[in-house]
């Protein structure tokens, strides 16, 4: 009977050794993927914030040049009405100046 039991205690501790080194299989493969996956975005990390640097310290100018335009300078000085409105009540006109606004 004891025979019987030491060899059903061995069954059991093989099986669990077997579960035991499944289980540190799976962690180091899991551990040599994480190491991996790390290192790769470490490299990604590297290439964005050199790209990132190249970007920030280019010199971007936009050049603009404002002409004054004589048809608006005109319109801006006159002292008359510049359109007519005209809706149900009738006709009237639309008066600004560059003091007063729309009146």
């Amino acid at each position: 009977m004891a025979l019987e039991e030491l060899k059903s205690t061995a069954k059991t501790i093989q099986a669990e050794l077997r579960e035991a080194n499944t289980k540190l299989r799976l962690l180091e493969d899991n551990t040599h993927d994480l190491f991996i996956a790390s290192k790769r975005a470490q490299a990604l990390l590297t290439k964005l914030k050199t790209s990132l640097n190249g970007i920030a310290y280019k010199p971007r100018y936009n050049y603009v040049e404002l002409q004054k335009d004589p048809v608006v300078e005109k319109l801006l000085t006159n002292k008359n009405g510049l359109a007519q409105i005209i809706g149900a009540q009738g006709t009237g006109i639309l008066l600004c100046s560059p003091n007063k606004g729309i009146y």
